[in-house]
């Protein structure tokens, strides 16, 4: 007589695997959140620059290029479109052409190549376009505000040699909350 193996034995040597498997995936899903959490910072942050800066020629409406990964896009989009700021209405466009870009107030480049940001620097040369990159370098290269992640916070690093060569004034009260740097303008 052959001995068989009741059911209930092979469904308890699949779930530690189960277990395991929803383990994994929840903490998928929670580092995703964690990501989109700090994108939703990042965009907050994107949202009070345009209020604590100026522009030397006045803006209607508030128009922020993205050229950061297609889900930051769509979550700024998302959070700032039809947003408004200081009396103008915030207009979120993504993946720009290098027309484009020098029409916008903000582009944001989130955490684009060093390559990238070169050209695009170059591209923009003195435009009065604020540039915003996740790059702890970004301000050192010719970029005008990083948004650097410091363990659990949001550091804001400032070009303002860049800022000035733009023609772009940015609030007191925001320069003493920021690491200021004097690097110069864009490439």
């Amino acid at each position: 007589m052959a001995l068989s193996t009741p059911c209930i034995g092979n469904g308890l040597m699949k779930l530690p695997l189960v277990l395991l498997c929803l383990c994994m995936m929840l903490a998928s899903s929670r580092v995703a959140r964690a990501q989109e959490d700090q994108q939703a910072v990042r965009a907050a942050y994107i949202f009070n620059l345009s209020r604590y800066v100026s522009w030397p020629r006045p803006l209607k409406d508030l128009k922020i290029c993205s050229e950061a990964d297609e889900r930051t896009g769509r979550l700024l989009k998302e959070i700032l479109e039809g947003k408004n700021s200081d009396g103008r209405m915030v207009h979120i466009v993504l993946a720009p052409s290098g027309a484009e870009q020098r029409e916008c107030a903000i582009l944001y480049l989130g955490k684009a190549s060093a390559v990238r940001v070169a050209a695009v620097l170059q591209d923009l040369g003195t435009s009065p376009v604020l540039t915003v990159s996740e790059d702890p370098q970004f301000v050192r290269h010719g970029g005008m505000v990083a948004l650097v992640r410091a363990e659990d916070q949001i550091q804001l690093h400032v070009n303002v040699g860049a800022l000035h060569l733009a023609g772009i004034q940015m609030s007191s009260r925001l320069l003493s909350i920021a690491v200021v740097d004097h690097a110069g303008g864009r490439n």
